[in-house]
């Protein structure tokens, strides 16, 4: 055994020996022969493997390099897909938070209304794009409650309410009147608000009325700026800045105050009730005499939403949820009609009996500290917002006789929004001079229209037939309560009404049949007109006929303000402008509303060269007409041609 070690020790130096260097050995070279090449064969199988030496790398075979090369490949398969699976993704959130934040960029490419591309199109461009084109960044709905860390009451009030710490705010939560008195009715809800030195929250508006539940900010039916600095009822006051606080505004107040509002709703109406008449279980409340001119009742318990007189502004708990309604329960002022009582009861009566101390210790529910006593804590403590539930037709703060409020004698300062007159010089320059007609239909008996609509046309023959008044006139503008355009233009006839409205029910067709149809509310022109007859549509066919070949008043245009509008609306769209009167009303329910379409027709008649309006067996002096005469006796006084004409 230690023979062949040997050997092999001997066969592997021989083998590791450097004959190059070695100077007493020669390489055969002549003498090779297959014995020698055999023999060499087997000793280099003999042979041990050695290690490689330190330092130098040793070679790895094919089958490993392949098994790496695949794993590298791999590897990087993996990177790629996951890069292309993270894009995706991305993409896809842009797109669903771009659908839901704003849909017409995600239908058109762009929020702009005036790019008119088509959904095919759109879709075809988008699928030819890698990446996809970014059109908005995502807007972000923190948390209010983590946004609005770290804030305190008092100054948030002071952010909002000029320094003033508490904030005292009064809400106009519903205003009875619609918009041509409601806007005056307005201004006496300021002065109130003047007087117990709180700031007026500015309601909203929508169908002609005013108050926190419409749909449209303020500023669409009127011009904030004039009825901030304008129309005191004193001359020394009227450069007085009003402290009043945008909708906006005070929304943006109540989200940020880190505690719940107290708010107190005070009703304000002219029923005659006593105190039996508040003895039931719906709402139970205490009386109080107010020197018997105003009785004030205080609810027994916090105000309900689902209370009866909550009817028409049932918003309060979804819009302002974050008032807090349970510390004071509900007053309700009634002032009885001035028809009935003389003299007027004035507003310094109303706010001496909301202030009267048995009055504010009773609407107390909660007390605020257990160290004061009942009344010493309701002298300390008053609703931080006053909300205003105002359903009155007479004006406490303003002259103090019958004619000045039957004639409407208060001066609002509040003018239209400069987006209406400019709808408005649209709508009526191309027909300048122009005659208007005012026609309030609703109040007349059914069996005068037909006889007042024959005076009507005579009215316009005479009137028109003056070669001074009558020079260059050739439209008759026609603004009515009648839900359907009068237009001779139009094509579509009024429908015929009687035959229609047959009863089912055999027991109804013994009555009475009653020749009316009743109004749709999207075709309502006044919110208290919802019933047309026969008569109705015989009088509009009347002033229709007068303008046709042959009629009194053949070639003059009858137009009003659905036609109008319908005309603005294809000339914009010609120009490539978008047809609203609000960036917001995309769908154009704004110039259907009642109280725009009022606004406008008001506007039309004060600016018109001559004007026309139904006498008191044709028609009564509203508000309405009022404020045109009005205007054009103390705006357009010195114009030969300010006529205002009645027929009937």
């Amino acid at each position: 055994m230690l023979r062949a070690r040997t050997i092999r020790h001997s066969a592997s130096a021989y083998f590791q020996r450097d004959y190059s260097t070695s100077p007493n050995f020669d390489l055969p070279t002549a003498s090779w022969s297959p014995e020698f090449e055999l023999e060499e064969n087997r000793v280099r199988i003999q042979r041990p493997t050695q290690p490689p030496a330190s330092g130098q790398p040793s070679e790895a075979s094919p089958k490993q390099t392949r098994r790496v090369f695949k794993a590298f490949l791999s590897v990087l398969i993996c990177c790629v897909l996951l890069w292309v699976f993270r894009n995706a993704c991305r993409d896809f959130s842009m797109h669903v938070l771009d659908a839901y934040y704003n849909p017409r960029s995600f239908l058109y490419g762009s929020s702009d209304p005036d790019i008119d591309v088509s959904v095919e199109e759109h879709f075809d461009t988008r699928t030819r794009r890698w990446p996809p084109m970014v059109t908005k960044i995502p807007e972000t709905r923190p948390d209010p409650s983590l946004l609005y860390a770290g804030l305190t009451p008092e100054s948030v009030d002071a952010q909002f309410c000029n320094g003033a710490v508490p904030c005292r705010i009064l809400l106009p939560l519903w205003i009875g009147e619609q918009e041509s008195r409601g806007r005056m009715h307005l201004s006496q809800v300021l002065d109130l608000a003047r007087a117990l030195n709180r700031t007026l929250v500015l309601p909203n508006v929508g169908k002609s009325r005013i108050g926190a539940c419409g749909r449209w900010e303020f500023d669409v039916y009127y011009d904030v700026g004039s009825f901030v600095r304008k129309g005191s009822i004193e001359e020394k006051d009227r450069t007085r800045v009003r402290k009043v606080m945008l909708m906006d505004d005070f929304k943006t107040w109540l989200e940020m105050r880190p505690v719940r509002p107290s708010g107190q709703v005070v009703f304000v109406d002219e029923a005659m009730v006593s105190d039996e008449d508040t003895s039931g279980d719906l709402a139970p409340a205490k009386l109080f005499s107010g020197d018997g001119l105003l009785n004030v009742h205080v609810d027994s318990d916090a105000l309900s939403l689902e209370d009866p007189r909550m009817k028409k502004v049932r918003c309060l708990g979804s819009k302002f949820r974050q008032l807090d309604l349970k510390q004071f329960s509900a007053v309700t002022a009634h002032i009885p009609f001035p028809e009935r009582v003389k003299p007027l009861p004035d507003g310094d009566l109303l706010l001496r009996s909301l202030a009267r101390p048995e009055i504010t210790r009773t609407a107390v529910l909660h007390s605020s500290s257990p160290d004061l006593d009942a009344e010493a804590d309701s002298m300390l403590r008053q609703p931080e917002v006053l909300i205003l539930y105002w359903d009155i037709r007479h004006f406490p703060f303003g002259p103090g006789t019958v004619e000045a409020v039957t004639l409407g004698l208060v001066n609002t300062g509040l003018d239209y929004s400069a987006r209406i007159h400019s709808l408005t010089h649209r709508l009526i320059d191309p027909y300048q001079p122009y005659v208007a007609v005012h026609w309030r239909m609703e109040s007349i008996p059914a069996s005068m229209l037909p006889d007042c609509a024959e005076a009507l046309v005579d009215t316009l023959t005479t009137l028109l037939s003056d070669p001074t008044l009558g020079a260059e006139v050739k439209t008759v503008w026609f603004a009515s309560d009648f839900p359907w355009p009068v237009s001779s233009s139009v094509s579509q006839e009024v429908p015929f009404i009687g035959e229609e409205a047959q009863p089912q029910d055999p027991e109804d067709q013994q009555q009475p049949q009653q020749n009316v149809m009743e109004i749709t509310p999207s075709a309502r022109r006044s919110n208290t007109f919802r019933n047309v007859s026969h008569e109705h549509v015989e009088a509009i066919g009347i002033v229709r006929a007068a303008f046709r070949t042959g009629g009194a008043l053949e070639g003059l245009k009858l137009t009003g303000i659905s036609e109008e509008l319908d005309r603005v609306r294809k000339d914009m769209e010609q120009e490539g402008k978008l047809y609203v009167l609000e960036e917001d009303d995309e769908e154009g329910l704004l110039l259907e509303d009642p109280g725009v379409l009022g606004i406008l027709d008001k506007i039309a008649a004060m600016r018109a060269a001559l004007f026309v309006s139904g006498a008191k067996r044709c028609g009564r002096v509203s508000t309405f007409t009022r404020q045109i005469t009005d205007y054009r006796t103390n705006v357009r006084g010195g114009d030969k041609r300010n006529v205002v004409e009645v027929f009937g």
